[in-house]
């Protein structure tokens, strides 16, 4: 398989497994039904320049978030009193021309049906190898918007980069990609992520 289709196939899975990443359309479980949960409509990009064997190492990290006992200190999902809606979209560009490896976001939802909206922008940038044994490493620049829908007005932004170093194998196992994502979802992501979820839930909160 050449590499632009390689690519292209790895973006495509990457989107898939991040759309399934969070409990499905209106989980409330628990939420009384006599009370009306606050509807939270998250759009997800993950963008950047990125070569083959980087967004293979992105596709483990997606996944290994979708294990990891951490995920509620790490994204928005539904609780009591609050259904969150995800929609993912993958943006990366080829190293070789710089050309996207996908058409733009067609997002399915309209943020009018919802109470919040919650933009949240991965950008990756994959740093260039000096020998072929070297591990992969990438720069992530996260930004977050979260506005309420009837009165744009009312939004809180929120923004931090972090490194992220992947396994060093010249042909990794997708268990060592998993296993090297999720410790970093721990010790790196987590410290970051944490506080702006709190912040998010406040915010939301305090502006229903």
């Amino acid at each position: 398989m050449q590499r632009p289709i390689l690519i292209c196939v790895v973006a495509i899975a990457l989107v898939a497994c991040s759309c399934g990443r969070q409990g499905g359309k209106g989980d409330t479980t628990g939420s009384s039904p006599a009370i009306k949960p606050v509807r939270v409509l998250v759009r997800e990009r993950n963008s950047g320049v990125v070569a083959a064997d980087g967004l293979l190492f992105i596709m483990s990290y997606t996944l290994a978030m979708t294990k990891d006992q951490e995920k509620q200190a790490t994204e928005l999902t539904s609780e009591t009193g609050l259904s969150v809606e995800p929609e993912s979209h993958a943006e990366f560009r080829s190293p070789v021309d710089n050309k996207p490896l996908s058409s733009p976001a067609n997002w399915k939802n309209d943020p009018k049906n919802f109470d919040f909206l919650l933009d949240w922008n991965m950008d990756w940038t994959e740093h260039s190898k000096t020998s072929m044994g070297q591990a992969l490493q990438f720069t992530v620049k996260e930004n977050w918007k979260l506005e309420k829908v009837s009165d744009p007005g009312r939004n809180k932004s929120w923004s931090y980069t972090y490194d992220l170093k992947g396994t060093a194998q010249l042909v990794a196992t997708t268990e060592q990609d998993e296993k090297a994502a999720s410790e970093q979802i721990k010790t790196v992501i987590r410290p970051l992520r944490e506080p702006v979820i709190k912040e998010i839930r406040s915010f939301i909160d305090a502006n229903k």
